[in-house]
């Protein structure tokens, strides 16, 4: 997927007295700049670089988020710290499928 079928903002940080760019689909990514269009700039480049080490390290297509899951699954006996990093990211991409680290 592009990374401009993403769902940006920024807001304004009066702790930290920047501006925030946010992703709603990469949560826990942020990217802090003084003027708006950098803070947006910046969470683009780095949901790009999230979404470039996904295609590294996530299995190849399935088909569907609940195959990539249970293909995930099966591969965690034999692939541990591999299963860990998988699942993380598969979380990311969709937080609302209820995937965890169980």
């Amino acid at each position: 997927m592009s990374i401009n079928h993403y769902t940006y903002r920024v807001t304004w940080s009066a702790k930290k007295n920047e501006h925030v760019g946010l992703c709603a689909e990469f949560p826990s990514l942020s990217w802090l700049a003084p003027p708006p269009e950098k803070a947006l700039l910046g969470i683009r480049r780095v949901v790009a670089d999230a979404v470039a080490d996904m295609k590294v390290t996530l299995p190849p297509k399935t088909g569907s988020l609940a195959k990539a899951l249970k293909m995930i699954s099966e591969e965690k006996v034999n692939h541990g710290d591999w299963y860990e990093g998988a699942v993380r990211s598969l979380c990311l991409i969709s937080p609302g499928a209820g995937c965890g680290r169980n």
